[in-house]
């Protein structure tokens, strides 16, 4: 799992390297969550 966030500008995503399942979705969310102290 992830322990830090990090961001980065649109100008450096040129490819679509693909998408994520809704599943793996909420579990991106929730880790973000975690990292933030927000309950849902």
């Amino acid at each position: 799992m992830a322990d830090q966030i990090m961001t980065a500008s649109k100008e450096r995503l040129r490819t679509l390297m693909g998408a994520l399942s809704p599943h793996d979705l909420r579990a991106v969310e929730d880790a973000i969550l975690v990292q933030l102290g927000i309950r849902r």
